[in-house]
């Protein structure tokens, strides 16, 4: 045990530190959250018991809870009631449109305005002015001190070896080491969600949710409400403007982004439909400096990405087919055969395929044959060893045969067709044959199932 704690390493004992410390801190600061927090689990399990009591008519007393007021947290400076609301309502629009309220305004817009002005000319034009005017006198004069840092650059050099760059590289690594063991953010999560009511505010979303569906109580949904003001109040009142500035600033880049990459794919789309109205051979000329390789290059990224998403069209066309064909044990046994270099490229893919075919074709013909195929096939191909010959599939009870009313396609017609697809989609090297140098960023997602 000794040993194995010496090994461990020292940043889980970090992590395990600072659960602790957030652990203590929740319990110190939110030990209402967590009350509030059993409430609403008590709320939503009453209301679940009074539908199927009112669903099922069953002879049970059951009164939900998830219209009572929290004894938890006190009043907010929020109407309680309906009929408070309406009157507070009527008012602040009276109030808004009074002609006080608008002399008040101008007032106020009066008084910014000769601050901006006044701190403006006294502050901040000459201000401006000095640093232009250092900045001109500066400049000016030659500095031939070759290879000589000055001093202000020596001092950040310094501070950035000594303070910045360590720092800055242990916090990445920190924060990697926390997501590859994600048990610790989950925890902290999970604490953070409780101690600012996030999880109550969901459960009594659904509490009230099955009240509602058989009560359809709509008198005391301005209750809910009020029950709402007061739940997602602490994080409001407990989390500075700071952390919601911050946070806020991160919604707004991830937006602006989803915007840039939508119209970034529009016109992506746009040169994939002027590329596919092109013929299949097309010169692009022009003048030294008018980009013609950088317009065959990004032509030639784009058809690599046209033909991996062409191949799984037609991967999917080829599925539907035979829907249920088990299509999965053959994509295993293709991975494998090209793990094993049996497979690398199209006439590799086919050849494989017929030969599986062969086998198949054989035993089905003579019978007698299927054992000794099988034996073989366990010691040549084991991971294409299947009890049917046919990667599991029940064609006895499926069919064996597509007709699309133009041809008619067997089964294994259709697995060459796919497998050679298959080959193309997954394939990780570049599909572009090009007498320079061009880079792809292709990156192949799977999980175990049908890769992306």
């Amino acid at each position: 045990m000794r040993n194995f704690l010496k090994k461990l390493d020292y940043r889980h004992y970090i992590c395990i530190g600072l659960t602790v410390l957030f652990a203590l801190l929740s319990g110190l600061l939110a030990w209402k959250s967590y009350a509030r927090a059993g409430e609403s689990v008590k709320d939503f399990g009453l209301s679940v018991a009074y539908y199927v009591k009112t669903l099922f008519r069953l002879p049970a007393d059951i009164q939900p809870s998830v219209g009572n007021l929290s004894k938890w947290f006190d009043r907010i400076d929020f109407p309680f009631t309906f009929a408070d609301f309406k009157v507070d309502w009527q008012a602040f629009w009276q109030a808004f449109v009074s002609k006080a309220n608008f002399s008040l305004y101008l007032k106020f817009l009066g008084q910014l305005l000769y601050h901006i002005f006044f701190y403006g000319i006294i502050v901040v034009i000459p201000f401006i002015m000095a640093v232009i005017l250092l900045f001109t006198l500066h400049f000016k004069v030659e500095n031939n001190d070759w290879n000589k840092d000055s001093r202000p650059l020596i001092l950040h050099k310094k501070a950035s070896k000594w303070l910045y760059t360590p720092v800055k590289l242990w916090i990445e690594v920190f924060i990697g080491f926390v997501k590859e063991n994600s048990v610790y953010w989950k925890l902290w999560l999970c604490l953070f969600l409780v101690s600012f009511n996030v999880i109550t505010v969901v459960v009594e979303f659904f509490a009230y949710y099955f009240y509602f569906a058989v009560s359809l109580d709509f008198v005391h949904l301005y209750r809910q409400m009020y029950k709402f003001a007061i739940d997602v109040s602490p994080l409001f009142t407990k989390i500075p403007f700071v952390v919601w500035l911050v946070a806020g600033l991160v919604i707004f880049d991830k937006f602006r982004r989803s915007i840039a990459y939508k119209r970034l794919n529009h016109n992506e789309m746009k040169d994939r439909g002027f590329i596919n109205e092109r013929p299949i051979v097309f010169m692009v000329c022009g003048t030294m400096g008018k980009k013609k390789t950088t317009v065959i290059t990004d032509i030639a990224l784009s058809q690599e990405v046209m033909f991996r998403d062409k191949a799984l069209d037609m991967l999917i066309s080829n599925d539907m087919k035979f829907p249920n064909f088990p299509w999965i044990n053959l994509e295993k046994t293709l991975q494998e055969a090209m793990r094993r270099h049996i497979i690398y490229n199209l006439a590799t893919t086919r050849k494989f395929i017929k030969r599986l075919y062969t086998y198949w074709w054989v035993s089905y013909q003579i019978p007698s044959y299927k054992k000794s195929i099988l034996r073989h096939l366990k010691k040549a191909l084991p991971f294409a060893c299947f009890d049917n010959l046919l990667f599991d599939y029940d064609y006895n009870q499926y069919g064996f045969e597509y007709d699309d009313k133009l041809k008619v396609q067997t089964i294994w017609e259709v697995i060459e067709t796919y497998s050679q697809l298959y080959f193309v989609y997954v394939i990780q090297s570049s599909l572009i044959i090009s007498n320079y140098s061009i880079r792809t960023d292709n990156v192949l997602e799977d999980n175990g199932n049908f890769p992306l």
